[in-house]
């Protein structure tokens, strides 16, 4: 190890790559490969296959030339997760991981191992759903056992090393759209029944594992997107005991305060803050913030099944009010694109008509002013084709 810390402490620098790492495997005792990737404007992916080896000196080989800084970052992020991530405690190696992963012999593990399992698949065989099915049917057999033997602080572990691994987004920007990237949505399914596990002992598991539940709710708090799409069972089990509800929102207000400043970040813990206390003003504005986040995804990104997701859950808690109050606070009509009229019930059309006319009448007042023309323009033209489509009938 000493010539990977030598080697990172001489070449890391303050450059930000382009690459980012999406999976790795111990290929022998002391060779690694790991495959970075990139989107190009027309969001095609671009793919680097880099192989490290320490044995007697540190050599790499890039299956692409790069350009020297594209390269020194790669190299040198590649060597911190051999440093960080491979130096870990594991029983298994790179001559028994396929083995174990097939069958073929049976051992005791730790967690570290499964999260070799996890890259060393996803290497193999991609990221996707069949993937991620395939982990989780050798994962959850373990999680289980900790769970039955009472192995609560373990269980909760294994669960914070899991996510950490996992939790991540990167929003590539194209030419017309834009293109998120985020392995969780893959691992909903099986993060959902963790949770459910942990909210059938949460008393307990909170007992022995305080500080672990705290990082694992901070960790899922700062994405906005991985946090609304749980939200109703995070609510079930924040929410079951009045005393532990207090003090995590108490223990995570002084982390957020802390380290977390961005405003979409702090949306989730303003969310449960403002339910928790009953700030119906807070949780208001955070439902119209949430609601722009949803109505932005649907509109720039390339896959926002999330998003439409996440919208339809909130509608259904908060009903399409929520909708109106948004467009009558923004006088945006992407929310009726985003949300298109023709989904909503008609009771709710009165409202949403005589808001659209106000919007409209706004607009038009606006226009007047030569920096705000064009956009004016731009949304009378839209309420006009919406209140002709939807109030045809009325109109005439």
């Amino acid at each position: 190890m000493q010539e990977i810390e030598a080697y990172i402490q001489e070449h890391e620098t303050q450059y930000q790559g382009k690459y980012y790492h999406q999976r790795s495997f111990q290929k022998e005792p002391f060779v690694y490969k790991f495959h970075y990737y990139m989107r190009d404007i027309q969001l095609r992916q671009i793919d680097i296959y880099l192989e490290i080896n320490y044995q007697d000196q540190l050599t790499y080989h890039l299956s692409e030339k790069l350009h020297h800084y594209e390269e020194e970052y790669i190299v040198v992020d590649a060597l911190k997760r051999i440093r960080d991530h491979y130096s870990r405690p594991s029983i298994l190696h790179s001559d028994t991981l396929k083995p174990f992963i097939e069958g073929k012999i049976k051992t005791s593990v730790l967690i570290q191992d499964y999260i070799h399992i996890l890259n060393y698949l996803k290497y193999h065989h991609g990221l996707n759903q069949k993937t991620i099915d395939q982990f989780y049917h050798l994962f959850m057999p373990y999680m289980d056992d900790l769970f039955e033997h009472q192995a609560y602080f373990s269980y909760m572990d294994c669960f914070l090393a899991l996510m950490k691994e996992i939790s991540y987004e990167y929003l590539w920007q194209g030419a017309t759209a834009n293109y998120l990237d985020s392995e969780y949505q893959f691992h909903l399914y099986y993060i959902r029944l963790i949770l459910e596990k942990i909210y059938q002992h949460f008393d307990v598991m909170l007992k022995v594992a305080e500080e672990t539940f705290i990082d694992i709710l901070e960790l899922i708090f700062q994405y906005p997107r991985l946090a609304f799409s749980l939200v109703t069972l995070l609510e079930e089990i924040i929410y079951s005991n009045a005393r532990l509800s207090k003090e995590i929102l108490k223990r995570l207000e002084s982390r957020f305060e802390k380290n977390h400043t961005d405003q979409d970040t702090h949306l989730v813990y303003d969310y449960y803050y403002a339910r928790y206390y009953g700030d119906d003003v807070l949780y208001h504005d955070v439902l119209l913030q949430l609601f722009r986040n949803v109505m932005n995804d649907i509109l720039t990104l390339t896959n926002h099944d999330i998003a439409i997701a996440i919208g339809n859950v909130f509608l259904s808690i908060e009903g399409y009010d929520i909708l109106i109050d948004l467009f009558e606070k923004d006088y945006n009509s992407y929310v009726f694109v985003s949300f298109p009229l023709e989904t909503i019930p008609k009771s709710y059309y009165p409202r949403i008509r005589y808001e659209l006319e106000n919007a409209v009448r706004f607009y038009a007042a606006r226009m007047k002013e030569p920096k705000f023309s064009l956009s004016s323009f731009e949304q009378v033209a839209d309420i006009n084709r919406l209140l002709m489509r939807n109030f045809k009938e009325e109109n005439e």
